[in-house]
């Protein structure tokens, strides 16, 4: 690495993440309330202790997604944890099954889903999750 003209040799230790170590805590994307498995997202409430981590507004509303499975439909999307879900098809989702209905009875079609990363609001059209 250079810095200020000069080399420097950094070391860095790569450990596991407590939360990584917890049974079921990678993955599970099945069971309500917990994720949408068809589209390899986790999916959460958004609670005060999770806005402020996410450094949200306090009126925040929306579900966050907590975990992307790097070779799900969310993923290929541009889906990212930290995103918070405002909308999926214009309709408000302030709860992890209003998202599943919301996605359910596309027939092939994308959802299309406002989503609130690092304080900009954008859109993302998620593929359908059948093939």
């Amino acid at each position: 690495m250079l810095r200020d003209g000069r080399t420097e040799t950094l070391t860095a230790h790569v450990v596991e993440r407590e939360a990584d170590k917890a049974p079921g805590s990678r993955g599970n994307r099945a069971g309500e309330g917990e994720g949408e498995e068809g589209y390899g997202m986790t999916l959460s409430p958004l609670t005060p202790q999770l806005a402020r981590r996410l450094d949200l507004p306090a009126a925040a509303a929306g579900i966050v997604v907590t975990d992307v499975d790097p070779d799900g439909a969310a993923a290929s999307a541009g889906v990212r944890p930290g995103d918070l879900i405002k909308k999926v098809n214009g309709r408000d989702v302030t709860t992890v099954a209003s998202v599943k209905s919301a996605l359910t009875g596309q027939s092939g079609k994308p959802a299309l889903m406002l989503l609130t990363r690092e304080g900009a609001d954008i859109f993302i059209a998620l593929p359908s999750s059948r093939s």
